[in-house]
């Protein structure tokens, strides 16, 4: 299965952030991460809010907002679009079944 390469990127930040990244909280239409200090380097001097913004080029992806100095980020989603077990998957998935899945579920705008 061929992927955008805007799809493609966003595997990419996810895989690079998921071993720093862990669900603070989460109710449908909602969650809030909390991301270790580590993804700092992770990402290589890319501003954190910046890299997660790109979500918002997905269908069902609404506000992102990122808290760095709480070291967290509150993803707004459409539960419709956007299943409640995705925020997980990402965090849990084996690398190409999270590419598989990433483009199975999010759409570009």
């Amino acid at each position: 299965m061929g992927m955008s390469a805007n799809l493609s990127d966003l595997v990419d930040l996810l895989l690079r952030i998921r071993p720093y990244a862990s669900i603070a909280h989460h109710l449908p239409g909602r969650v809030r991460l909390k991301i270790g200090l580590g993804v700092l380097g992770a990402l290589k001097g890319m501003p954190l809010d910046l890299r997660l913004a790109d979500l918002r080029a997905f269908q069902g992806i609404g506000e992102v907002r990122v808290n760095m100095a709480a070291l967290s980020a509150v993803v707004s989603y459409d539960p419709s679009i956007v299943p409640n077990d995705f925020w997980r998957q990402c965090l849990t998935l084996a690398d190409a079944d999270l590419r598989e899945m990433v483009a199975r579920v999010l759409r570009p705008l």
